[in-house]
C-alpha cells in the first residue's frame, strides 16, 4: 500500500512550520552537537510504511541525513582503496593515498 506525499505548497507551509519550533538537527543533538536542522526526515519511511504527518517527521542536516537515507535503504559504506591495494584509514588526506605501508618513521 503506498502512502499519499504531501506536495507542493502544503509541503512548504508544513517545512517553515517545522524547522520554525524546531531548528535544530535531532541526531546531532543526540550526539551532543548542534546544528541547524534544513532536511525534513520520515522517521519510519514513507516506504517502509510510515506515515506522512506530524508523528513521524524529525529535522536533520544534510549530513545525517545522507546517512539515515543510507541506513533506511541498507547501503553500506564503502572503504577506499589506496594505490598499494589496501583500504585507506579514515582521515588520511586526499594526496598521501597512495603512501607504502612499509615504510617506518625514523
Amino acid at each position: 500500500m503506498s502512502v499519499q506525499r504531501i506536495r507542493g505548497a502544503t509541503l512548504q507551509r508544513r517545512r517553515k512550520l517545522w524547522f520554525t519550533l524546531h531548528p535544530l538537527c535531532v541526531a546531532c543533538q543526540q550526539k551532543g552537537v548542534t546544528s541547524m536542522a534544513t532536511e525534513l526526515d520520515h522517521v519510519v519511511p514513507l516506504f517502509k510504511g510510515g506515515a506522512d504527518d506530524q508523528s513521524n517527521l524529525q529535522g536533520l542536516c544534510p549530513t545525517c541525513h545522507e546517512q539515515k537515507t543510507a541506513d533506511d535503504l541498507g547501503y553500506v559504506k564503502r572503504h577506499a582503496i589506496g594505490l598499494d591495494g589496501w583500504p585507506i584509514p579514515e582521515g588520511v588526506p586526499e594526496g598521501r593515498r597512495g603512501y607504502e605501508r612499509s615504510k617506518k618513521k625514523g
